[in-house]
């Protein structure tokens, strides 16, 4: 009996992510898929709105069906947030913006120079104004104070802006394909808001680790919806705040529940240092280490 509703709940995630997808695309590639496909003309509101409503539905089947019935609402409502942040980034006009023009030129030199000398970086993102980032470092290059990591977590994103870009360009020469076009800007700024998605998610994991599932999942909405964490989904997600939260949170839930518990009571034993986590974001924690 269970399994004859797989289909429907299938049927739910392809609504999902059709609804993502349109919304992404009229991000990256600022044209409507279904539009373009069919002639129809829907607001993002809608397709918004359809997308939810086929998480809702998944939800609803899953909690009926499912045997770990808060971990598929986790997921659902996670997917839910999918298409409904893509739209709130369009109404809001999220770009690459402010630190985000940093962490960017490391992915466009290494996606299009294969080096770190992001002289001609900075100058093809118009940054000229920024006399102080042109003094030669000891390695003979430009300086940077913002790390590598970011681009690293973004480049899966940015191919797709490169891809697009490149099809794109067919029917608009005048659209650049040297990374600095809307296509790939608008990429980062859709990886933002799916990496601090997968933040929620290892914040529900590492959460119900210490609580029942229930309120695990209740903790998870209260930090996406209640911190400020929602701005760098929506808004500002060319910001590194919410891939930090996703890489953080799932070398935390790696530790054992009795360290991280510890660590959480104890002085100096869980330190954040802004900039100086070694692989794929900013930040490094340091688990009790002892003195």
């Amino acid at each position: 009996m269970k399994g004859s509703w797989l289909p429907a709940r299938i049927g739910a995630g392809i609504g999902v992510f059709v609804a993502a997808l349109e919304l992404a695309g009229r991000s990256i590639a600022r044209a409507s898929l279904i539009e373009r496909a069919t002639g129809a003309s829907l607001d993002p509101v809608t397709i918004a709105l359809v997308g939810v409503a086929a998480a809702a539905c998944g939800a609803a089947l899953s909690w009926t069906r499912v045997a770990h019935r808060v971990d598929a609402l986790v997921v659902w409502i996670l997917l839910a947030a999918l298409p409904a942040g893509l739209a709130a980034q369009l109404s809001l006009g999220a770009r690459l913006q402010s630190d985000g023009f940093y962490y960017f030129a490391h992915l466009r030199s290494l996606w299009f120079d294969q080096d770190q000398d992001l002289a001609n970086d900075y100058r093809l993102l118009a940054m000229e104004s920024k006399t102080n980032l042109f003094v030669p470092t000891v390695t003979g290059h430009a300086q940077s104070a913002w790390t590598i990591g970011p681009s690293l977590v973004w480049a899966p994103f940015f191919a797709v802006g490169d891809a697009v870009a490149r099809y794109e360009q067919q029917s608009d020469p005048a659209l650049k394909t040297d990374g600095t076009s809307f296509p790939y800007r608008q990429a980062v700024c859709v990886a933002g808001l799916v990496w601090g998605l997968l933040g929620l998610y290892f914040t529900y994991r590492l959460s119900a680790l210490f609580v029942p599932k229930g309120w695990a999942a209740a903790a998870m909405i209260a930090v996406g919806g209640g911190s400020f964490l929602l701005w760098y989904l929506v808004k500002e997600p060319s910001m590194t705040h919410a891939p930090t939260s996703a890489i953080v949170l799932a070398r935390l839930k790696r530790k054992s529940p009795g360290l991280i518990l510890y660590a959480s009571t104890h002085r100096d034993c869980v330190r954040e240092r802004a900039f100086e986590f070694p692989s794929s974001t900013h930040a490094k924690v340091h688990l009790c280490r002892d003195r």
